[in-house]
């Protein structure tokens, strides 16, 4: 999921990537890595509720390698 949304982003293609992140975090435990992903995605998107969120859950994950 994460190459997909990253490719729709980079395509202009927000609200198809948006549905692929999110889709990618519903059907399986995202690590905090992907959950890192689909923060700067929105944060770069200018979403920044959504993005503190996402950071926060990548960091209740694994607190230890979301500082990085």
């Amino acid at each position: 999921h994460e190459g997909l949304a990253e490719l729709l982003a980079f395509q202009g293609r927000t609200d198809a990537a948006r549905a692929v992140w999110r889709t990618g975090a519903a059907g399986r435990s995202p690590t905090s890595r992907y959950l890192r992903q689909a923060a700067l995605f929105e944060k770069k998107e200018k979403n920044l509720d959504g993005a503190a969120t996402l950071f926060s859950a990548a960091v209740r994950r694994n607190p230890l390698v979301s500082g990085l």
